[in-house]
């Protein structure tokens, strides 16, 4: 009858101890790639387009964008644009990188207005004419949302 105590007395210790450990698990959301960003933006109908623009990069946490020309719909000012697109490692860098663009942004002169974009591990810029009321922007936010 003792013999059979003792064992018992552990696995109710067992239970007790396990029950005490933290089993909350956290949701790591996987991160995304450019590829993902350009299926997503190409998906909400934006023609983009892979530019080479050296010398004019903003290099954020050691990131250098990849930019591109996009076109929705017809060829004019307001359809047109570019974009800066950013992968980070993590959104907690994500936002980082965010801010420094913003402090960079109060110093800078810019020829066209940066419209910002953030989902998850992505950052990304659309630079917009000054006087542009286009629907990019709009296009940019639903890809990003259902990414």
């Amino acid at each position: 009858m003792m013999l059979l105590r003792v064992p018992m007395l552990f696995v109710m210790l067992l239970l007790v101890l396990s029950g005490c450990t933290d089993q909350e698990k956290k949701v790591i959301e996987p991160l995304l790639t450019i590829g993902d960003v350009e299926a997503g933006l190409e998906a909400e109908g934006l023609k983009i387009d892979p530019i080479q623009e050296p010398g004019n990069e903003i290099k954020l946490l050691g990131v250098d964008p990849l930019k591109f020309t996009a076109l929705a719909g017809e060829a004019d000012a307001a359809s047109t644009g570019k974009i800066s697109v950013y992968v980070f490692d993590s959104a907690e860098n994500r936002s980082i990188g965010r801010k420094a663009f913003e402090s960079y942004g109060q110093t800078a002169k810019f020829a066209y207005k940066p419209i910002l974009f953030e989902h998850k591990n992505v950052f990304v810029i659309y630079w917009s004419p000054l006087d542009s009321s286009g629907t990019i922007p709009d296009l940019i936010g639903k890809a990003l949302k259902k990414l």
